[in-house]
């Protein structure tokens, strides 16, 4: 019994004047991704102007704010707009 060792998925050909990039990202990513990463950034730097290790921001409020910002990059990352169907 042979095994045909070709696949049968073939790639999309593009037409001969079509020369656009597709972006894996639009714009709403893009946003998302620097709200994300502004507010790790102001959670790291609360953490750091409150220079104590038993404070209140330090325990409570910064990691939480770490979650929301890790969490909401994987979010932006995997985002995609639903396209209508007609």
């Amino acid at each position: 019994m042979a095994v045909s060792t070709k696949s049968k998925i073939q790639p999309k050909q593009q037409a001969s004047g079509d020369s656009r990039i597709v972006m894996p990202f639009s714009k709403e990513n893009y946003i998302l991704m620097i709200l994300c990463i502004a507010l790790i950034s102001a959670a790291f730097t609360l953490m750091a102007l409150e220079n104590e290790v038993d404070g209140w921001i330090a325990l409570w409020l910064a990691p939480y704010m770490l979650v929301g910002g890790y969490a909401g990059l994987a979010f932006a990352i995997l985002y995609r707009k639903k396209q209508k169907s007609e």
